[in-house]
């Protein structure tokens, strides 16, 4: 498939933020009480390339 480099960028960056936006709620949900959501994005925005190599699908 043959993906310009500007449509492959865009598509890039809104993968990385549905990701981002579903490790933020699973982050607030598992430390309620202590961090909101905005707090874990800002987390993992700031951090993104040290988890991407990381991921895993939660049993």
């Amino acid at each position: 498939m043959d993906v310009k480099p500007a449509a492959a960028r865009r598509e890039r960056a809104a993968k990385r933020a549905v990701t981002e936006g579903i490790a933020a709620t699973h982050l607030r949900r598992q430390f309620d009480g202590t961090f909101g959501e905005e707090t874990a994005k800002r987390f993992l925005t700031s951090n993104y390339d040290q988890f991407v190599g990381r991921r895993t699908i939660p049993k």
